[in-house]
């Protein structure tokens, strides 16, 4: 009973009953076993949808930034656009010389005799029309026909072929890929732009995140300095000697300071990583570190092939050098058409057949049929002109081409040597670091026992330190020789599958 003797209220009590038998309800019939069925005066715990519409957090690594930069940095994107806006303003200038009408419509009305008869006949034809590149023609529709005037002509209705192509010859075509020229080098700068937007940005993308990695070891390893001599700090030795104690806590003072700086630089680093990948905010906890003492380890595949090799792999990749090679193959059908094209040489064909079959036609027979030729002989001068130009086009790709070689291989060759270097020179500095940690800890062991001074313990981990700095330097120029051999290979292409 309460304790003022009163007994609970019906409709509380009811209340309670209800709710109670509802959540026994919603255990038996919620299919999903794994959700939690809630009581009175329990939360409910967040919408499962609106978790799972969350969308995932974006990881930045060694293998996602390709990806990441490809797909959203403005730079890219905007590169992306305009090689875009540069095809269909391609396209554009080509469909309008080799358009498809759909329906082109024809009326005609000719007067044949003045006297002693007034006569007149008219034709009116609808169909479709197709032009192609060459200057090749093809219309076929239907059409009416008849007459009026002092003299009864036939009326009828017919069907109607016309063709005209080019026999030899090939001046149409020439002066066509020559007008077009301008579109054709908007499209060619836009694809080697984006290119090089590409790999430039990918490539600073890869420098920053491994920069960023160097500077948060650079501050492990001064926290962890900081930490052997807050270990020696608590020692009665140093707690006894006023001036040591002063002297230890100039020096942690000292190293977390330079950690302000660390984190200062890790900040303006991932700041940098953020604009060149293009995201919105990136935290320093969405960068995932670098294994970079794996067995393994990323860019390894570098020191186990020759230059020969790697020249090989960049060739295959770079799609700079076939862009280069599709625009030189245009201008190599530039000369070959001016070498050709002294004679334009088309053939013109009409054929008419009447459907009620007649003979309404001039030929009585209910069809008619024409053919003609048309012959321009070339003034030579221009076609020497169209010539001329060709073959300078062809020598600027070739030119362009080799310098993309050389500067392929000078960034191969530098960067090879670099990233053999480093590596050799981190293995060598890890023993070092093997040596030095040993005579420090002897040397902490020493002081704490008496026997060894302030001074060359601080030194003993200084050099430590050093060395383990000098480590880390090695690595993080290991890693950006290594994101310019990423770059000279064009592996970003590889990866992302391009083919322009």
């Amino acid at each position: 009973m309460p304790k003022n003797g009163r007994k609970p209220c019906q409709k509380t009590e009811k209340k309670a009953l209800l709710t109670l038998h509802s959540c026994l309800i919603s255990l038996i019939i919620v299919p999903n076993w794994g959700s939690v069925a809630i009581c009175a005066g329990q939360k409910a715990p967040a919408d499962s949808t609106t978790a799972q519409s969350k969308p995932p957090e974006i990881l930045v690594d060694v293998d996602s930034i390709v990806q990441l930069v490809f797909g959203q940095s403005p730079q890219v994107v905007s590169a992306r656009h305009a090689l875009t806006a540069a095809k269909f303003q391609f396209k554009d200038f080509e469909r309008n010389l080799s358009q498809f009408t759909p329906l082109v419509f024809y009326s005609n009305i000719d007067r044949e005799d003045r006297s002693p008869y007034q006569e007149h006949e008219y034709d009116v034809r609808a169909g479709m029309e197709k032009e192609f590149f060459d200057g090749s023609r093809i219309f076929t529709g239907l059409g009416h026909r008849g007459g009026f005037g002092d003299t009864e002509n036939g009326r009828g209705q017919f069907v109607e072929l016309d063709v005209q192509f080019p026999l030899f010859g090939s001046y149409t075509t020439l002066r066509r890929i020559t007008d077009r020229s301008r579109e054709e080098s908007e499209m060619l700068n836009a694809r080697l732009e984006y290119v090089d937007i590409i790999r430039d940005n990918i490539r600073q993308a890869q420098v920053e995140y491994f920069r960023l990695l160097v500077n948060k070891v650079r501050k492990t390893k001064t926290m962890e300095w900081i930490s052997d001599f807050q270990e020696i700090f608590a020692a009665s030795r140093i707690q006894s000697n006023a001036a040591e104690r002063q002297q230890l806590e100039g020096e942690i003072q000292a190293e977390q300071t330079d950690i302000l700086r660390t984190e200062e630089r890790i900040n303006n680093i991932l700041l940098a990583l953020q604009l060149s990948i293009g995201l919105e905010n990136l935290e320093l906890s969405q960068v995932v570190p670098l294994d970079m003492h794996a067995e393994d380890y990323y860019g390894k595949s570098y020191l186990d092939r020759s230059v020969d090799e790697l020249l090989a792999e960049a060739e295959q990749n770079d799609v700079k050098i076939r862009v280069l090679e599709n625009a030189k193959a245009s201008s190599i059908e530039k000369q070959r058409l001016a070498d050709k094209g002294k004679w334009d040489v088309f053939v013109g064909l009409n054929g008419q057949y009447d459907l009620e079959g007649e003979g309404n036609l001039r030929d009585e027979n209910g069809y008619l049929a024409s053919a003609g030729l048309r012959i321009r002989k070339i003034d030579s001068t221009l076609l020497d002109y169209s010539r001329s130009r060709a073959v300078a086009e062809i020598k600027k790709y070739d030119a362009m081409t080799r310098n993309q070689r050389l500067k392929t291989q000078n960034v191969i060759n530098l960067h090879w040597f670099i990233t053999r270097s480093r590596r050799k020179q981190c293995s060598q500095v890890a023993e070092i670091i093997d040596s030095r940690r040993k005579t420090f800890l002897q040397k902490r062991q020493d002081y704490i026992d008496g026997k060894e001074t302030l001074d060359n313990l601080i030194t003993a981990r200084d050099k430590l330190m050093w060395t383990q700095m000098e480590l880390v330097f090695s690595l993080g120029e290991f890693y950006e020789s290594v994101a310019a051999l990423d770059h000279a290979c064009g592996v970003c292409f590889g990866k992302l599958g391009i083919n322009l």
